[in-house]
């Protein structure tokens, strides 16, 4: 057999394609072990029929360190509802018992009920003022 330069680039060829290959395949201390992403926090529909129970009682409002009594006061249609009442297209409104709220994201809360997060914002005048947390997951 007679040793040509063909035949010595040819060999070159597979040999580097070998090397490579092996590279790809190695394993390496510095490789990293595959994490699965963590799991998305589940996500708690907002409906009328979990308010409803409690009008008129007592919530708190907590944002940071902050804490707000509330009243439910009442639960509104949206303009456009359709015949009223739909389970997922409402506005709450709350009465403060402290008048110390600004429009916010706050965690709604009472014993008996789950905690829901949230947009509250201030509507009324002064001395008829209330904070709504309107819930549209109608889209």
């Amino acid at each position: 057999m007679q040793l040509t330069r063909r035949a010595v680039v040819a060999s070159a060829i597979g040999v580097t394609g070998m090397a490579a290959l092996g590279v790809a395949t190695a394993t390496s201390p510095w490789a990293r072990t595959p994490v699965a992403p963590a799991a998305a926090p589940a996500i708690v529909k907002l409906a009328r029929s979990r308010f409803a129970p409690h009008l008129g009682l007592a919530f708190t409002a907590r944002a940071g360190d902050s804490r707000h009594a509330l009243v439910l006061d009442r639960i509104d249609d949206l303009p456009g509802a359709g015949s009223g009442g739909e389970e997922q297209r409402f506005n709450l409104i709350f009465a403060e018992t402290d008048e110390a709220l600004t429009d916010g994201i706050y965690e709604v809360s009472r014993d008996g009920a789950e905690p829901a997060t949230l947009f509250l914002s201030v509507i009324g005048a002064e001395g008829e003022r209330r904070l709504q947390g309107l819930v549209d997951q109608s889209v």
